[in-house]
């Protein structure tokens, strides 16, 4: 019946396999609420749960991004797998807990690098975007100095009493290119 439902609605399937995996934790403190048996298996149930529902928030979060855009996709994204970061370390305490050491450390050091990576994968799309920033600025400015030469070459006076003075203008519009080259260089 559970798998039945599962295939219908996977949000009332994670809710059922959540619910069972908090009924054995409380079991795993048995009766009198004392002592701790064998938490892991709850945890692993709940765990499990969410790796196994995390598709359809994924997807949920693409259908999402198509409507308000991308960032709401990478923030559900991101959310899922810290989820699922967070998920191995717990995991691997309740292992710990149990009495298997090697194999909760092993998930709880999986669960740490989980989010070490999401750390560097998000400085990277810092940089990224620090990068363009700078570039998309330095663009600006070689189009602001393009139009101020051209203002000036269009604008300065080459006329004398005498008539048009053409080796001025070729004067200044050598002067000009010369400055344009050299703040060019500067950059």
């Amino acid at each position: 019946m559970k798998q039945e439902l599962g295939q219908k609605s996977p949000f009332d399937q994670f809710a059922n396999e959540v619910k069972t995996g908090v009924d054995l934790i409380k079991k795993a403190f048995g009766a009198d609420g004392k002592g701790i048996k064998d938490v892991s298996g709850g945890v692993t149930v709940i765990n499990d749960a969410f790796r196994a529902f995390s598709p359809t928030l994924e997807e949920f979060g693409k259908d999402l991004s198509n409507i308000f855009g991308d960032e709401v996709g990478e923030a559900i994204q991101q959310a899922v797998q810290l989820g699922q970061a967070v998920g191995d370390a717990g995991s691997g305490i309740a292992k710990i807990v149990s009495g298997d050491v090697v194999g909760g450390v092993m998930s709880v050091v999986k669960g740490i690098g989980s989010v070490f990576t999401m750390g560097r994968e998000a400085e990277k799309r810092h940089q990224q975007a620090l990068k363009e920033i700078a570039d998309a600025r330095i663009a600006l400015q070689r189009e602001y100095n393009l139009y101020c030469s051209n203002k000036t070459f269009y604008t300065k006076k080459e006329k004398n009493a005498f008539g048009t003075n053409e080796l001025g203008r070729a004067t200044n519009a050598l002067w000009l290119y010369r400055q344009a080259i050299a703040d060019y260089k500067k950059e």
